[in-house]
């Protein structure tokens, strides 16, 4: 559900950058008229200049493909999210599907046989793994937004970068202290507490 609206999120951002990476029709009509006018005042004065009608070819500037590689790769974290998420939903409800067809002791055999295949699937780690794939998204996206605002306006990415700052450090820090507390049931001592 949430990877599903972040999702939508991600795509409003991205339905309004991908239209930088490719030549703008009304500032090639614009060019275009530009220089036929040109051509025509040249023309009428005498002095008629050979400008060329050939338009240079288009790059997008380094920026925009920036935003747009994070932000498409963001959808695509958030996005395989909720594939895995599906995925890994109907493999638990057709293993753990009680066999009701079959004697109590062989429904508990087979019972227990697709719990351990499910372990041997990985099924426990897949589920884990999968709110650390929406992150991954969340960073990428949040990384597109500063460098996006950044390109447009110095003063309005300051406080949004502050924000999204501050937000990476909850998620940095939250993420590294349990790894420590971990750490420290297989570390008995560590240099700074005291032995009993």
């Amino acid at each position: 559900m949430k990877a599903g609206l972040f999702s939508a999120i991600v795509t409003a951002f991205i339905i309004e950058s991908y239209m930088g990476l490719k030549q703008d029709l009304g500032d090639v009509t614009n060019d275009l008229l530009l220089r036929i006018l040109g051509r025509l005042e040249g023309s009428t004065n005498g002095s008629a200049t050979l400008q060329s009608l050939a338009l240079p070819a288009f790059t997008p500037s380094p920026t925009v493909v920036r935003v747009n590689i994070l932000w498409f790769l963001s959808l695509i974290f958030s996005l395989a999210t909720v594939l895995i998420g599906i995925i890994t939903l109907q493999w638990l409800r057709e293993h753990l599907r009680p066999q009701t067809d079959v004697e109590p002791q062989i429904a508990f055999s087979l019972h227990h046989l697709n719990v351990e295949s499910l372990d041997r699937w990985y099924l426990p780690q897949i589920f884990t793994a999968l709110p650390l794939l929406l992150q991954v998204g969340l960073v990428l996206f949040l990384a597109g937004i500063v460098d996006f605002l950044r390109s447009l306006n110095h003063i309005v990415v300051v406080p949004v970068a502050v924000a999204v700052g501050f937000g990476l450090f909850f998620l940095l820090w939250t993420t590294i202290l349990p790894t420590v507390q971990a750490l420290s049931l297989f570390v008995p001592y560590w240099p700074w507490t005291t032995r009993p």
